[in-house]
């Protein structure tokens, strides 16, 4: 057996890839503000970014195995959080929605436009925002629901969506 054969340069690339992923989600769950019951962090963008550097299944998968490794209690959500209580939290929604949102990004971004780029990741921002709120829902009603885990998000969500675009344009587009 060669090592040339074990060794595949785009597979090596890929799992490279994968784990800068991995730790670039678990460190922007410790950007966060505080806020009650749903934290301001940078989970979403570095989610829609590694959907859209990983592509959309396998972006989505490395995504959800992030969440999952925080549902079996290893502290990588937001501010060190992690453990089965998540599951039934009132923000669980927006964690269930990360592996969806990672493979909407990484379906819709594909080398567009720089437009077309920001739309692609704001379409999954507001994914995120809704599947959450309509989780929080579940604790509140819906009003206060979008009062509280929606709206104080929008205008996060477009600087993230800008952010990620402007990421995006010096990672796969910028001049080399």
């Amino acid at each position: 057996m060669q090592v040339q054969k074990i060794v595949d340069s785009d597979e090596m690339a890929k799992a490279s890839m994968a784990v800068i992923a991995f730790f670039a989600l678990v460190s922007s769950s410790f950007i966060a503000i505080p806020m009650n019951p749903v934290p301001m962090t940078m989970q979403t963008l570095a989610v829609t970014l590694t959907g859209v550097l990983l592509g959309a299944r396998f972006g989505s998968i490395v995504v959800a195995c992030w969440v999952l490794l925080g549902f079996f209690g290893f502290p990588v959500l937001a501010m060190g959080s992690g453990g089965w209580e998540q599951l039934t939290d009132p923000t669980a929604g927006y964690l269930f929605s990360f592996p969806l949102v990672a493979f909407i990004a990484g379906k819709l971004e594909q080398n567009r436009s720089n437009s077309q780029t920001f739309f692609s990741l704001l379409i999954a921002h507001l994914v995120c925002l809704l599947m959450g709120t309509a989780w929080l829902s579940m604790y509140v009603d819906w009003p206060s629901a979008v009062m509280i885990g929606f709206v104080p998000f929008l205008i996060g969500a477009v600087l993230k969506s800008l952010l990620g675009t402007l990421i995006l344009f010096a990672v796969i587009r910028g001049p080399t």
